[in-house]
This record gives structure tokens, C-alpha cells and sequence, in this order.
């Protein structure tokens, strides 16, 4: 049987995006129109996770151990072939039925 030993290592790092300020001036006959955008700051934190596993040999002890079927009793003799006799009788009544209904 092989030991597993498991080591995580993560690394985390982050992204930053920055959209700069723009002031948009439009004039249309007597109006004046004044659009502005702001800063815009977009992080993002990606994360690594590294596994690293070592395996270790470990001695296993056999156990061999062997089942002895048990001795039916004879109720459960009767009980089972009490059985056999009701599905053969069973086929046998289905058979007849289909043979009569095709006739």
C-alpha cells in the first residue's frame, strides 16, 4: 500500500485595468452637451494552486480468509423447491392461456 504526502502551494496575483477620464464636449445649434467618464478601475485576482504528492511504499499485512458455505436446513429444501414448482406451474399457465387465445 502506497502513503501519500500532499503539499498545496499557492500563488496569488493580481491584474489591475485602468480606463483613463475623458470629457466629451458636443454642440448642437444653441445646446451644449457635456459628457464625462471617470476613472474606471477593473481588478482581478487569479489564483495557482500547485500540488505535489510523494509517495511512500507502507508494508501491508495479508489476512486470507476463506468462507465455508452453510448447510441449508430442510425447511429452506422444501421452501426452495416449493419454489421451483410454482414458477414451472406458472410458465406452464401462461403457455396454455396463449395457446387458447390463438386458437
Amino acid at each position: 500500500m502506497k502513503e501519500v504526502d500532499t503539499v498545496y502551494i499557492t500563488k496569488t496575483s493580481t491584474d489591475t485595468l485602468m480606463t483613463k477620464d475623458s470629457v466629451i464636449i458636443k454642440q448642437i445649434n444653441d445646446t451644449v452637451l457635456i459628457e464625462k467618464v471617470k476613472y474606471v478601475y477593473k481588478n482581478s485576482l487569479v489564483r495557482d494552486t500547485v500540488i505535489q504528492l510523494e509517495y511512500k511504499e507502507k508494508p501491508v499485512e495479508v489476512i486470507k480468509t476463506v468462507e465455508v458455505p452453510k448447510q441449508l436446513s430442510i425447511l429452506d429444501k422444501i421452501l426452495i423447491n416449493i419454489g421451483a414448482i410454482a414458477i414451472a406451474l406458472s410458465v406452464l399457465w401462461i403457455a396454455i392461456k396463449i395457446k387458447r387465445a390463438c386458437s
